[in-house]
């Protein structure tokens, strides 16, 4: 393995006429480099000018891509595997260090583990710095996914799953060529007769006829609910659920339709590679170039963060800044185009763009942010006033500073966001959704550098935002419950995630004070010890024995073992969960309202988090019993009258728009 310090090789993009900001690491200290390209040919009219980008491993044959965070896979024709990260480079030489010889045909990276398809169809896993190769399953591979950490296999053979070291078939139907799955809920594949085969669950299984009748499939993703196909024709997509949604190739540049050799996906955006006609981005419905038409050079594979995309070919590595500060693979900061220039498309200074604490420099309204507030609006729920008495003059003042965007930093003020916008009611915003650092509505990177500098991890790490509802009894606080104090998490919220200034003591203190007042809403589904009435539905009721049943999956332990009907659904403490990291356990009191769940919100409905237990820890719940706990959740999760007006409520109502 060599690791080479030095940054790797850059060749700075030709296609530009606007200033970029690159701060390169160089040994302790940070350099900071404007380069102003000089004046170059625009692209193509149907393609936006000025578009930046780097290019790397010049005259590198690159044959496959994968992105996790800020560090970049590259696998090549012959030369290996390389990872770029931070400027840093480290190779894995082909047939060295017990990485197999050939073409790399495939990479697959998440949660530090990275997975290798070769083009004979071999496989390889590169775990803690080692490369282990798993015995081959039956047939040749074609194509591979991650589901939940398992690994799955389109083969000569069918669907394959390589669980604990052993390959098991899970349709021998016939062969298959291409898999994917939606957010670890369904697995869809392509079969060599053009099927497309959407399973639910490894015994419900639905078929779509040879959608691919007389095309050549390329490329294939699913995202968002929808199974994308890159064909010779162009991009096909079909929902989920079977039915066509339409041939997708209308926002690409005149003439014919483009073969999609490559596709890769990041919240709701998705990134296309084509044979010789550039590089697409789909945002928001709408298309838009990232590249010229380069005919004799053909787009192999293609990845994205929230902070970049990537797109290997015979040439190189071409990568794109897509998110105000992101760290690239090598080892820049970035400031797109679009921030960079003003609306009548000239050039700011070089100057006007380094951040220097005036949180009026970096523009943000001129990003395009779309922040959203709740369609409805949560209503309050505080003990003082549900009491009947009157709030203390200490929690106005927080309830005040709750809803005012001053306690933050330049960028979180600028664009108008308070505590009450992310806490409505002091619930959780699930339409929230800030472009390049959302991977879905209801989640936000708050470790990015656009929001604290300081804060910066390097890694693309949305998190859910939580209810704040019954705070003062579900500590500890923070996702990986690292703070046990109230007082001392909402400070490092202020100063830590959104770069606000040290609060005073007694504004602090008021804070704490209002969201020690926010209490759960009641819910005439439970009794004053968390069970569920006696008039309650029979599957409920079944669903209510079932969270409290000891399984061995759960070592022994059950549902109600972490989340105590008897203590607001929490016991309060961390656990290691299958994603790696120690997570707090979240209340169920409320949850019916706050989806989406888990830690960074990647399951939109209470199904699908059963779902995924169910799978994970094998606890052999048939459709009936799921069905059962999930109707119990949902009755855990209500609440009564959730809403309200927001103008009788709040001094910032629900709104949507661009700051």
């Amino acid at each position: 393995m060599k690791i080479s310090e030095s940054a790797c090789p850059i060749v700075r993009g030709p296609e530009t006429s606007a200033a970029l900001l690159f701060g390169r690491i160089q040994g302790a200290g940070l350099l900071l480099v404007c380069v102003l390209a000089l004046a170059a040919p625009c692209l193509a009219e149907s393609t936006p000018t000025g578009v930046l980008h780097e290019e790397v491993l010049p005259g590198t044959d690159c044959t496959a891509l994968a992105a996790d965070g800020p560090a970049l896979w590259i696998g090549t024709r012959s030369e290996g595997i390389i990872r770029l990260s931070g400027g840093g480079e480290t190779r894995w030489p082909a047939g060295k260090e017990g990485l197999p010889a050939g073409e790399v045909k495939q990479l697959l990276a998440a949660d530090g583990t990275l997975w290798a398809l070769f083009r004979d169809g071999g496989l390889a896993r590169l775990f803690q710095d080692r490369w282990e190769t798993p015995s081959p399953p039956p047939g040749t591979v074609r194509m591979t996914a991650l589901r939940s950490g398992v690994l799955l296999a389109a083969t000569d053979a069918g669907l394959a799953e390589l669980r604990e070291g052993r390959w098991l078939v899970r349709d021998s139907s016939g062969p298959m060529i291409a898999v994917a799955v939606n957010e670890d809920r369904q697995v869809c594949y392509v079969s060599a007769a053009g099927e497309l085969i959407i399973e639910e669950q490894e015994t419900l299984r639905r078929r779509l006829i040879q959608p691919l009748k007389g095309l050549s499939l390329e490329s294939f993703l699913v995202l968002n609910d929808r199974i994308l196909l890159g064909t010779d024709s162009g991009l096909h997509e079909y929902r989920t659920d079977g039915e066509m949604a339409g041939t997708l190739d209308h926002g690409i540049p005149p003439g014919p339709p483009s073969t999609v050799t490559a596709m890769a996906g990041f919240g709701p955006s998705l990134l296309l590679g084509t044979d010789g006609q550039g590089v697409f981005l789909r945002r928001s419905s709408a298309w838009r170039a990232l590249d010229k038409p380069r005919p004799d050079e053909g787009v192999v594979a293609v990845a994205m963060t929230a902070g970049y995309a990537a797109a290997a070919t015979s040439k190189g590595v071409r990568i794109w800044p897509l998110s105000p500060g992101a760290m690239l693979p090598t080892g820049t900061f970035a400031v797109p185009h679009e921030a960079a220039a003003d609306p009548s498309g000239e050039p700011e200074s070089s100057r006007d763009l380094i951040h220097q604490g005036d949180p009026a420099v970096f523009h943000p309204e001129r990003l395009g942010l779309t922040i959203t507030a709740p369609l409805q609006f949560p209503r309050y729920h505080l003990r003082s006033t549900a009491a009947g008495a009157v709030m203390s003059p200490l929690i106005e003042r927080g309830s005040v500073l709750f809803r005012t965007s001053t306690v933050f930093g330049g960028r979180a003020r600028a664009l108008g966001i308070s505590c009450e916008y992310c806490h409505p009611g002091g619930s959780a915003n699930n339409k929230l959704f800030v472009p390049g650092l959302s991977s879905r509505a209801g989640n936000a990177d708050v470790s990015h550098r656009f929001w604290n500098p300081d804060a910066e991890n390097y890694r693309a790490d949305p998190v859910d935002i939580p209810s704040l509802r019954g705070a003062r009894a579900t500590a500890p606080y923070g996702r990986d419950g690292r703070i046990g104090s109230l007082r001392e998490f909402i400070r490092q919220v202020i100063v830590l995630e959104f770069d606000g200034q040290e609060p005073l003591p007694k504004d602090l203190d008021a804070l704490t004070a209002y969201v020690q007042e926010m209490d759960f809403l009641p819910n005439k589904n439970l009794d004053r010890f968390g069970r569920l009435v006696a008039a309650s539905a029979e599957d409920a009721l079944r669903g209510q024995e079932a969270f409290g049943r000891i399984r061995p999956g759960l070592g022994m332990a059950s549902c109600a073992t972490c989340h105590p009907p008897s203590a607001q659904f929490t016991d309060r403490m961390t656990h290691g969960e299958i994603s790696g990291g120690l997570y707090d356990t979240p209340a169920l009191l409320g949850s019916g309202n706050t989806a989406p769940y888990f830690h960074d919100g990647r399951f939109p409905a209470l199904r699908d988090v059963v779902d995924h237990y169910n799978r994970k820890f094998e606890l052999e719940m048939d459709s009936r019993e799921v069905a059962d706990l999930t109707e119990y959740l949902e009755l855990v999760g209500a609440e009564d009258q959730p809403y309200v007006n927001p103008e009788s409520q709040s001094s910032e109502p629900a709104r949507e728009g661009k700051y």
